[in-house]
């Protein structure tokens, strides 16, 4: 029995759709399986946020060798110290901004704009 050779042609061409989803489908249930997601959150002890923020007031922008040491110290890797810093500095901005919001509308609310900092009409005379 002889097979057309359109069917045979046919034949491969799915046989060839079927093994390329399905190689397809192996790499993505692969690439899922290596996938992990984030990383676990790092949870600081009272005591190392003491020590972080003892370090931050001595200097916000610790170098490689200060990092370092305090990963060392507090048993954390130093990138987890590097990030740590990363976001106190901006809280920290974000707090002086906010600061500085409220001053300003408590000025408006209150009617005083000398205590903004702008010049009053005795000071152009």
């Amino acid at each position: 029995m002889t097979q057309d050779p359109s069917f045979s042609t046919v034949l491969l061409y799915h046989y060839s759709k079927v093994v390329g989803n399905f190689k397809q489908q192996q790499q993505q249930i692969t690439f899922v399986y290596w996938y992990r997601g984030r990383r676990a959150r790092t949870v600081f002890s009272r005591s190392q946020i003491e020590v972080l923020e003892e370090a931050f007031r001595r200097n916000c922008y610790p170098g490689i060798d200060v990092r370092e040491q305090l990963a060392h110290k507090l048993t954390l890797d130093e990138d987890r110290i590097q990030i740590w810093f990363q976001n106190r500095r901006a809280k920290q901005k974000r707090s002086h901004h906010e600061s500085q919001f409220l001053i300003v509308k408590n000025a408006l609310m209150s009617g005083s704009i000398e205590e903004l900092g702008r010049p009053t009409s005795s000071e152009f005379a």
